[in-house]
């Protein structure tokens, strides 16, 4: 699941989204995006410590640039809302 998935629901997936409730589908996904983007970040983490990965600076320095993603989202959002309120 992706990115892709969520910009275009129904199109990349053969998941029937007929029988899904839209919010939960979105929430669900963009959690699942989360949860794999911060287990990645993790990992280069770690990677770049390489012996000297201290895991809670790592888990701390993960969770800060998973909150800057998710700001930045955000203003996406806004931005996008902004741009529909004008279209109308």
């Amino acid at each position: 699941m992706g990115l892709r998935q969520i910009m275009f629901p129904g199109y990349f997936d053969k998941e029937h989204l007929e029988r899904t409730i839209p919010e939960y589908f979105l929430g669900h996904n963009i959690i699942r995006i989360y949860d794999t983007l911060s287990e990645q970040i993790r990992f280069a983490l770690i990677r770049e410590a390489k012996s000297q990965a201290n895991l809670t600076e790592i888990k701390e320095r993960t969770e800060e640039i998973c909150e800057s993603l998710s700001d930045a989202v955000s203003s996406l959002e806004d931005a996008t809302s902004s741009i529909e309120e004008a279209i109308e």
